[in-house]
């Protein structure tokens, strides 16, 4: 749904069946029209995660597989918002601490700042 990101906040519905109820959080977005965006097998979708997006049931006897990459900038921190995020690890940290466990969020760029190397 264009532009929802630019309206987001982090307030969030679990990934599920029941992702109609992304309506009772952001209730203005139930009237906007959403873009199809029709896939080949193997392509894939680069979006802002904040844009409100789902795929179609799978109508085909096979598996949909897929993978998700969530990128953030270095220096990112705790928001304390669980997501995605294990209890155990949510249980640690605390509002403000930066992420910057690279067995958990590996760093795969750094724009250096003159005279500084990576």
């Amino acid at each position: 749904m264009p532009g929802t990101h630019k309206q987001a906040t982090y307030d969030n519905v679990d990934i599920g069946p029941n992702l109609g109820d992304l309506f009772k959080v952001y209730p203005a977005w139930a009237t906007m029209r959403a873009v199809a965006a029709p896939m080949q097998a193997g392509s894939c979708s680069v979006h802002n995660g904040l844009v409100a997006h789902a795929a179609g049931a799978n109508m085909t006897p096979g598996y949909r597989r897929a993978m998700t990459c969530a990128y953030m900038p270095d220096g990112s921190a705790f928001n304390g918002q669980k997501n995605i995020l294990p209890d155990a690890l949510v249980a640690r940290l605390n509002v403000g601490d930066v992420l910057d466990d690279d067995s958990l969020w590996p760093l795969i760029y750094h724009r250096s700042k003159p005279g500084v190397s990576a």
